[in-house]
């Protein structure tokens, strides 16, 4: 049995899920870099997924509940139930309707409530943060880390294109760019603890590495293929 995912706007991509158990209930799959999906769950909600991505939930007994590693934007349907988006840095508790983004890679955990209302809470369900329509907040190592505005009703960049930054650990900004590129880029003596705050384009590498590197004073070299180094 094969979950049909739908195109959605802004040219997603086509293709259907394969199953990773016997009884074809778990489904779990992960976006290629430069690869964008959309897809609708059992419940009518509807998810934008960014590349590098994997995400995973039971399509026979669909409890609003599935788990992501990656960057996802949800549109919640309105049920009865609440939805849970689980990550490895906590989970986001979704009461009703919402249009929420989720960003979690390594120890970080960002998410941007563009409608409705959301909670990021621990594994434990103790709530970390309530956040209304048109905050942001991050955690870094489990931890309220900080808040911030976004424009809403809208969208997340990368959505538009651009994966955005707001006072962020460099090295997470370079970990970004890893997954959407497929490639890898060895910090060298660049100080990865300094706070970034920019964006840089999705569509074009040479863009990306200028955008964000050469802004910053810094150089950087192809030493083989897909794998970069910086020089400060």
């Amino acid at each position: 049995m094969k979950n049909l995912l739908k195109v959605m706007a802004s040219g997603l991509l086509l293709f259907a899920l394969s199953a990773c158990s016997t009884d074809g209930s778990d489904y779990a799959f992960t976006t290629k870099p430069n690869e964008r999906v959309g897809l609708a769950l059992p419940d009518e909600t509807r998810v934008r997924i960014n590349a590098g991505t994997g995400l995973d939930y039971n399509v026979k007994k669909f409890d609003r509940e599935l788990s992501i590693e990656g960057e996802a934007f949800f549109q919640v349907a309105n049920q009865s139930a609440s939805f849970t988006i689980e990550t490895a840095n906590g989970k986001v508790f979704v009461p009703r309707s919402a249009e929420v983004n989720v960003w979690s890679r390594g120890d970080i955990l960002e998410v941007s409530v563009f409608g409705g209302n959301a909670e990021i809470r621990t594994k434990g369900n103790k709530v970390i943060k309530s956040l209304t329509m048109g905050r942001a907040a991050r955690v870094l190592g489990k931890k309220l880390d900080s808040e911030w505005s976004v424009d809403a009703p809208g969208a997340p960049g990368w959505m538009r294109g651009k994966s955005e930054f707001t006072n962020i650990p460099f090295a997470y900004v370079i970990r970004e760019m890893e997954a959407q590129f497929g490639i890898s880029i060895d910090p060298n003596n660049v100080d990865v603890k300094q706070l970034y705050t920019g964006s840089f384009i999705n569509a074009d590498l040479n863009t990306a590495l200028n955008m964000v590197f050469s802004n910053q004073g810094i150089q950087y070299e192809l030493i083989e293929n897909s794998k970069f180094r910086l020089i400060q």
